[in-house]
């Protein structure tokens, strides 16, 4: 029928962080150029955990510094909006498996992965539920400002390193992000905390990806990195150095905090050969300083990172 508006559905399993960001942008992208009344956009979930719920607060301060519109609240899909829309976006594997399996037979939506659309062939948009993230500072929207990245040692409980971060990023006034790890702390996502069928997120493999993802995807690109690895933190960091050119390019200083030796000293004598470029430092403290010294740690690790204009005592104290 001419006229009759086209039907876009974005799908994530929760509805509260892929895809309502995805609706968003194209409401705002439709908008931007006038075809707003040719279309019809909305999001839902797989499951129905958040249904009724506002997006993440991360999804909502994202969508707010890219001046994008927000005020839906999470759905669970419904049959009928298999011959309702006339297209229906995943955002990864798992959900077209979902989609494919729900659909019912002869239903006319094109069930298409959304990352297809990517010019740089990034197809899979991963769920940021699987890892609690702590951050400074705007580190996913800083204009090109060097970032701190910290990967803790086990437990891998991001909360451990709140008193070190918040200093650290007072002394150096750099946007700070701490990763933790898949699996190791209980996440609001519930599907996020399952073991079974889902082994291959949790492993060690599966941490680097994680890691590597979110800083591909969710780091300004423009940044220069600064990593802190603690423990096994400090084997993830070589790790993800030593195969991956396009992080290694972009490192500013590494920092290790190694007394267990998680990390073998050959991979670190291997990353000295691109000293003076990158600033490298092995420091030897106590393994438990975010519970016993965080702010004479962060106070040393910021002049390491900065050494030209560290803080007066005064401005520490202050």
């Amino acid at each position: 029928m001419a006229g009759e508006k086209k039907k876009a559905l974005f799908i994530c399993l929760g509805n509260i962080c892929r895809s309502p960001i995805a609706e968003g942008v194209f409401k705002k992208t439709v908008d931007d150029l006038n075809l707003s009344d040719q279309w019809e956009i909305d999001s839902a979930a797989i499951g129905g955990w958040h249904v009724g719920n506002p997006p993440d607060w991360r999804a909502l301060d994202t969508m707010k510094k890219h001046d994008v519109p927000y005020d839906n609240h999470a759905r669970q899909i419904i049959s009928e909006d298999f011959n309702h829309y006339d297209y229906i976006f995943g955002m990864d594997e798992e959900n077209m498996r979902d989609l494919k399996k729900r659909a019912p037979k002869g239903s006319k939506a094109k069930l298409l992965m959304f990352g297809d659309f990517d010019p740089q062939g990034d197809r899979i948009i991963r769920d940021p539920y699987y890892t609690h993230i702590l951050s400074c500072g705007s580190p996913f929207d800083c204009n090109g400002q060097d970032v701190i990245i910290c990967i803790p040692g086990n437990p891998g409980i991001a909360d451990f390193y709140r008193e070190f971060a918040v200093k650290l990023h007072r002394f150096t006034n750099l946007p700070l992000c701490v990763i933790g790890h898949a699996g190791h702390e209980v996440v609001p996502h519930e599907p996020s905390n399952v073991l079974k069928n889902q082994e291959h997120l949790f492993d060690l493999e599966g941490q680097i990806k994680h890691k590597l993802d979110f800083l591909n995807k969710c780091i300004d690109s423009r940044s220069r990195l600064h990593f802190i690895g603690h423990s096994i933190g400090a084997w993830f960091i070589l790790e993800i150095l030593r195969d991956h050119e396009s992080i290694l390019n972009r490192v500013a200083s590494v920092n290790l905090f190694n007394k267990d030796n998680w990390a073998p000293l050959s991979y670190m004598e291997d990353l000295k050969q691109f000293e003076p470029e990158i600033k490298m430092t092995e420091v030897d403290i106590d393994h438990a300083f975010v519970l016993k010294s965080a702010e004479p740690v962060a106070d040393m690790v910021a002049q390491y990172i900065n050494p030209i204009s560290p803080l007066s005592q005064h401005d520490k104290e202050e």
